[in-house]
């Protein structure tokens, strides 16, 4: 008898173990799913360029430019020969391994060079790294280069859309698109926002988010912790009403918003963000009033709005 109780008591205690592990978080056998999915297309996306007024979206993969449309994919650019691209809706520019600067629109047949410097690096908002050490910024209205800020000798930078931190070389700091004076610091930013409603920086460094006044030249405490370290893409969503900086960390999304003047970190686990926070990010954008998260190796995802419950996944 007493053999018998334990036996079951075993299979009691078995069974319940099991149940247990099969339902200890199912957010993350859908965050399994999505990030162990093969794309149907076999296009790793490296960079998100452009979302034109049409919905289509443009990427740089590892097998050249494509344009995504309805689900589809069509090839407009196939070059080994790309470093690094941006594309302003008329143009695509883009460096070769030699640091050349090229453009061509997307049905040209040859490239063309655009002035005679090299570069280092090239980001999709058209910020520059020159040889020299300056910044520059690719004109959309001339598709030429124009100097942005030549008064420091800089080793990196990280960009928004019409903004740029550069990080000084040989100092700890960093210079805010053209200052002559530079904020200093010895916290090393991967990604920032900037509102232009209230002319504030919001940079990621770690776990860390600094709340800097545009024209500061000392960095105070950090003013929000995140869920865990950024990892490196930070975006100002619009959903038609609200703004929305959104964080991508490590294994979640994180935002502050417009409706309590970003006084509040929200931590997003939940709902869209639980199949996606582990994904590699290749960029982040506006969508119409979505939000489109754009992976390296799981497709495109339409968010409708920071609280919607689902992801859909709009190429694979």
């Amino acid at each position: 008898m007493k053999k018998s109780l334990i036996i079951l008591l075993t299979v009691a205690l078995l069974s319940v173990l099991f149940l247990s592990s099969c339902n200890v978080d199912a957010s993350d056998g859908l965050a399994d799913q999505v990030r162990n999915s093969a794309q149907a297309s076999g296009i790793r996306i490296l960079q998100l360029l452009y979302v034109d007024l049409s919905e289509n979206i443009y990427v740089r993969s590892d097998k050249g430019i494509y344009e995504i449309s309805d689900g589809n994919e069509t090839a407009k650019y196939i070059s080994d020969d790309i470093k690094a691209a941006y594309y302003n809706g008329t143009y695509l520019f883009f460096l070769n391994q030699d640091g050349e600067l090229y453009k061509r629109t997307l049905t040209d047949t040859s490239d063309t060079r655009v002035g005679t410097s090299t570069y280092t690096k090239l980001d999709s908002n058209g910020y520059l790294l020159g040889s020299d050490s300056h910044i520059h910024k690719i004109n959309d209205s001339s598709n030429a280069v124009d100097d942005v800020n030549t008064s420091f000798d800089f080793m990196d930078f990280i960009s928004v859309k019409d903004h740029v931190l550069g990080r000084v070389t040989g100092a700890s700091s960093y210079a805010f698109d053209n200052s002559s004076t530079a904020l200093s610091t010895t916290v090393e930013f991967n990604s920032f926002v900037y509102d232009d409603s209230n002319s504030n920086i919001y940079a990621a460094s770690g776990t860390s988010v600094y709340k800097i006044a545009s024209s500061a030249t000392s960095l105070g405490d950090a003013s929000f912790t995140l869920n865990s370290s950024a990892s490196g893409f930070a975006y100002l969503y619009n959903d038609g009403t609200n703004n929305y900086i959104v964080f991508k960390t490590s294994n979640s999304f994180d935002y502050l918003s417009s409706t309590d003047s970003y006084a509040t970190l929200t931590i997003l686990t939940s709902n869209w963000a639980s199949s996606l926070r582990s994904v590699s990010l290749s960029g982040l954008a506006n969508i119409g009033n979505s939000l489109c998260v754009s992976t390296i190796g799981n497709g495109v995802w339409e968010v409708s709005g920071i609280d919607d419950s689902e992801a859909e996944q709009i190429f694979y």
